[in-house]
């Protein structure tokens, strides 16, 4: 049996007759170009049989069920139209049910900081619902919890998917493990979104005005604005939706993590942004429900000359209500989506399966 050099670790990766267009390195999980790649210890192969590699212009076979174009092309090349919002949505949420205690204490035990956070907070928490920069504060740690979860439950779902069970400790192993290339890419992530946060903010300012006005104090207005502005973001975040899933499988990190998420999902970008859409809904949707189920009498507010009226709401209901959603229900699902997501794409773009995927952990 020939053997080629995996691109990724450099290991020697032993290539089955007969030969794929790819393979995936069981050492790192890189996929291998095995087309464009002489063997190392076979200097005189054989002409490939047609079964190997087709003739032109005739039908290409996929032995391996794989969409990798023919070698010529390159194997980097983006897998064609394999996910549907539907068969994404209802996996993940089959993925999620099916490990719904050991994915939440696993949640749970990540958020732990998150929650001494808001105890110590509770007490500067203002009626007003106007928590200045620790309302920032609070969005930044659980976008960066969020990213340590995924990688935690990656190796859960991956574990699911081949009929394994996913315990706690070992989800939170693993995810530990790769702690310096999530913390790595989640940096990179970081200015990505906030380049596109910043492009919402100047979709939002000609609008905000009018649309406030729609409904109640503006809630309704508010949450229809929030989620037409939000599409940059989520636009972005479908793109670096697969970036956790491979630095934490693939040990790539930064910008080769999300360039490895773009290139793994840019074809099948509408299935992911409508299950990022619906899940940035559905938090979005929370913290409405929640203000308008906390809302309290107004109360007047003076600024120099100026007197408003400023609705008030029940502080703990405020705060905690959109807290434990998105601990208990977002955060996990969002990581599950990501890892079921991305491992759809690698078994159509490289015909691996989870075990091979999953030898990365072993």
């Amino acid at each position: 049996m020939s053997t080629t050099e995996c691109p990724g670790c450099r290991q020697a990766v032993a290539i089955p007759e007969p030969a794929p267009l790819t393979l995936s390195c069981p050492s790192c999980g890189a996929p291998v170009d095995v087309a464009a790649r002489a063997p190392s210890n076979a200097p005189d192969a054989p002409t490939p049989s047609p079964a190997a590699a087709p003739v032109a212009g005739t039908p290409k076979v996929r032995r391996t069920g794989t969409r990798a174009r023919a070698a010529s092309q390159g194997g980097g090349n983006a897998p064609r139209r394999v996910l549907s919002f539907g068969s994404l949505l209802g996996r993940s949420f089959s993925t999620w049910g099916r490990n719904l205690v050991p994915f939440t204490l696993a949640s749970l035990v990540v958020f732990s900081p998150m929650v001494a956070f808001q105890v110590l907070c509770m007490p500067h928490r203002t009626p007003t619902a106007d928590d200045g920069p620790m309302a920032q504060l609070e969005g930044l740690l659980m976008g960066a919890f969020s990213l340590l979860l995924s990688s935690a439950l990656a190796f859960g779902v991956f574990e699911t998917l081949r009929g394994r069970p996913a315990p706690v400790g070992a989800c939170l192993g693993k995810g530990f493990s790769r702690l310096g290339s999530v913390v790595w890419t989640a940096i990179v992530l970081g200015a990505f979104l906030l380049l596109a946060a910043v492009g919402s903010a100047m979709l939002a300012a000609p609008i905000v005005i009018l649309a406030t006005k729609i409904g109640p104090d503006g809630i309704v207005g508010g949450f229809l604005v929030g989620l037409a502005v939000a599409a940059p973001m989520m636009l972005a975040s479908a793109l670096f939706f697969y970036a956790i899933p491979a630095a934490t499988v693939e040990r790539v990190s930064g910008k080769r993590a999300v360039d490895r998420s773009v290139d793994l999902g840019r074809r099948n970008l509408a299935p992911t942004f409508w299950v990022v859409a619906l899940l940035t809904a559905l938090d979005a949707a929370v913290v409405v429900g929640t203000l308008l189920a906390a809302r309290g009498p107004d109360t007047v507010q003076v600024v120099g000359r100026l007197v408003f009226e400023v609705p008030t709401y029940d502080v703990a209901l405020r705060v905690w209500g959109p807290f434990a959603f998105g601990v208990l229900v977002s955060a996990p699902l969002k990581a599950v989506a990501a890892a079921v997501g991305y491992h759809d794409l690698r078994t159509a773009r490289e015909g691996v399966d989870a075990a091979a995927i999953a030898k990365v952990f072993e």
